[in-house]
């Protein structure tokens, strides 16, 4: 039997990588201005985003070969605080701000 080991979201040997992190409802609703909410949104996504490309990174150059994200990679996505769900046009836009070289290995 082979046993493959790997870990969930977070990592003790990359520093400030943690790909978790995330905005409550209750803090975006406090807020006066909503577009500055969903522009921390989109900036607290974008850092959990390169935290995960980092962290894989790090996994392929350690042989890791399972890693599970975390749920709270994209904070709010689909909540009702932030109204209806994105549309497919919305979800392009948004990734096409993050200016992310997504790879396949």
């Amino acid at each position: 039997m082979i046993v493959r080991l790997g870990y969930v979201a977070m990592s003790m040997l990359v520093s400030g990588a943690s790909p978790s992190k995330t905005m409550t409802a209750t803090s975006f609703n406090k807020l006066a201005d909503r577009e500055a909410g969903i522009r921390k949104l989109e900036r607290i996504a974008a850092k959990n985003i390169h935290n995960t490309l980092r962290l894989l990174k790090h996994n392929r150059a350690y042989d890791i070969e399972m890693y599970r994200c975390s749920s709270k990679l994209i904070p709010l996505l689909g909540h009702p605080a932030l109204g209806v769900c994105p549309t497919k046009q919305e979800k392009h836009s948004f990734v096409a701000k993050l200016n992310c070289n997504l790879f396949i290995w």
